[in-house]
């Protein structure tokens, strides 16, 4: 973009000090590269106007043709900028011009995700609704993945973790007739952006958890299983993985009747696809079946669960933090 010259000088001072008439006049005898241009702090016209909240000389810019698609020197997009203020007028007016609402600005940013951040609710909202308006987010959905890994690591020395791989042997071995005991974890690509998330046993907070796609350390990875298209969009998924880590604790984790299996389960249903196929769940089923009819789960120790499974301890990441973020920070 070109910088600024005496008449985009004036046309900033215009806009830096909400001159609907000085803006207008300086509008009048300016190209749109004029428009456009940078000042000494990568800012454009556009962008003063919308830190200065004058909504009406943001109404006449984009009327002259202020582009919507520039970045300023902080990698913010006009409608970044607008939705971390949380005008809502201003995000109606760039919107209406063509500011796309899912954009990733330079800086990594999302508009929904700057709201989020400041607690703009209303702007969230706007945003939201013209998000699953645009046709163009809309076309072919993202892939959900089930990633199918066998219970313990082989090098994890675990009298529990060998019994069960050997039942799981004696039972049919690894293949999908068999009634393998296995660890699940689904990711949505490309919403989640190489990750997989699952759920497991801790002391406190929550249970879910992402890690690296299909590189769980605790266990064996052995199969990856389509389960169809969801066309949930960033921020839906998200508010999903919030609500399913308040909900799931990490305390509450049982190896039968609440497990990494039961969380998967319950996310594909908020996702809308297949459920999990027969062959991944049998044990589980078999061993539900079990517990309903025996007083055999008072005799596995809790602590069994927490060494052999779903332990969350690698590349641990709550549901309140973005899909996109990198799995192994912690929620603050």
């Amino acid at each position: 973009m070109p910088l600024v010259n005496k008449a985009s000088e004036a046309l900033l001072e215009a806009c830096t000090s909400g001159d609907i008439a000085r803006v207008g006049s300086a509008l009048k005898c300016m190209s749109i590269d004029e428009v456009n241009a940078l000042d000494s702090e990568g800012n454009t016209a556009l962008h003063v106007a919308i830190k200065r909240q004058h909504d009406a000389v943001v109404k006449q810019l984009l009327a002259a043709g202020s582009r919507v698609d520039v970045a300023n020197g902080k990698g913010r997009l006009p409608l970044h900028a607008a939705s971390a203020i949380g005008n809502v007028r201003i995000v109606k007016l760039l919107l209406a011009a063509g500011a796309k609402p899912d954009e990733t600005g330079p800086d990594g940013s999302t508009p929904w995700r700057l709201a989020c951040v400041e607690g703009h609710t209303q702007t969230v909202d706007i945003i939201m609704s013209s998000t699953r308006s645009s046709s163009r987010l809309d076309v072919g959905g993202s892939e959900v993945l089930l990633h199918v890994y066998f219970v313990g690591h082989r090098s994890i020395k675990c009298d529990f973790i060998s019994a069960l791989r050997a039942l799981g042997g004696c039972l049919g071995g690894p293949c999908r007739t068999s009634c393998g005991v296995y660890h699940t974890a689904i990711e949505i690509v490309p919403l989640t952006s190489g990750f997989e998330w699952s759920y497991g046993y801790t002391t406190e907070g929550t249970g879910v958890y992402s890690e690296s796609a299909r590189e769980n350390p605790r266990h064996d990875y052995y199969d990856s299983v389509s389960l169809g298209k969801c066309k949930l969009l960033e921020m839906e998924l998200d508010e999903a993985l919030q609500q399913l880590s308040e909900q799931w604790l990490g305390s509450e984790y049982h190896f039968v009747r609440h497990n990494c299996q039961s969380f998967c389960a319950k996310l594909i249903e908020t996702l809308g696809t297949r459920p999990l196929p027969d062959w991944v769940t049998r044990a589980n089923r078999a061993g539900t079946t079990w517990l309903r009819w025996t007083a055999f789960w008072m005799a596995i120790p809790r602590t069994a669960g927490r060494v052999l499974c779903c332990t969350c301890r690698y590349g641990r990441r709550t549901g309140s933090q973005s899909s996109r973020q990198v799995a192994s920070r912690p929620l603050a």
